[in-house]
């Protein structure tokens, strides 16, 4: 009589975590393109013509240079605190994770 022979195959896996997922990428391009618009607000006057090189400002050129810079800062400020975040999420996360099958009999690595 003959015992039939069994193998205990073990996989291990290695999970990798993402520091940024779909929506933050929509956040962060959102942001870009808020930077850029600012970005715009404030140069277009000098860009588009309607102000002259070292002419004085009217209200409405200060308005809208300053509106621009506003938005501008609000965006990088974003930028900078996701960033922060992502790197300390990032940091306090293990290099990967290893998950023990039961054939490994609890032997890690």
């Amino acid at each position: 009589m003959t015992l039939p022979v069994t193998t205990v195959t073990t996989v291990n896996t290695v999970t990798t975590v993402k520091a940024v997922n779909g929506r933050d990428k929509l956040g962060i391009f959102a942001l870009v393109l808020m930077l850029l618009g600012g970005a715009w607000l404030a140069a277009a006057p000098f860009i588009v013509g309607y102000q002259s090189r070292g002419g004085h400002w009217p209200e409405g050129t200060r308005n809208e240079f300053f509106v621009g810079v506003g938005i501008m800062a609000v965006a990088v400020t974003a930028l900078i605190v996701f960033a922060a975040n992502a790197l300390a999420e990032i940091s306090h996360r293990p290099a990967h994770v290893r998950h023990v099958d039961a054939g490994d009999a609890g032997y890690v690595d």
